[in-house]
């Protein structure tokens, strides 16, 4: 274990001899999960549907300890929290 955290970097992944030679040329790539993007759309709907709502009350609000996540089939077809 610990000499996988010296050969590979936490951080990104990659070998530490890579991820740590500033000459070799890095660019940026994408790659599309369209899971997390519809986590993503939902949080922001709920967000927008509980903004005028005031965290910090003796109440819990109603995102608290709220997670979101997708499946494949409605589990909770009645359950209209978006």
């Amino acid at each position: 274990m610990l000499a996988e955290d010296e050969l590979v970097c936490g951080r990104c992944g990659n070998l530490r001899s890579v991820c740590s030679n500033e000459d070799i040329g890095l660019y940026p790539q994408r790659s599309m999960c369209y899971v997390s993007a519809g986590e993503e759309q939902t949080w922001r709907r709920v967000r927008a549907k509980h903004k005028d709502n005031e965290p910090g009350t003796k109440k819990p609000h109603p995102l608290d300890g709220m997670s979101i996540w997708m499946s494949e089939q409605d589990l909770s077809p009645d359950d209209n929290f978006v």
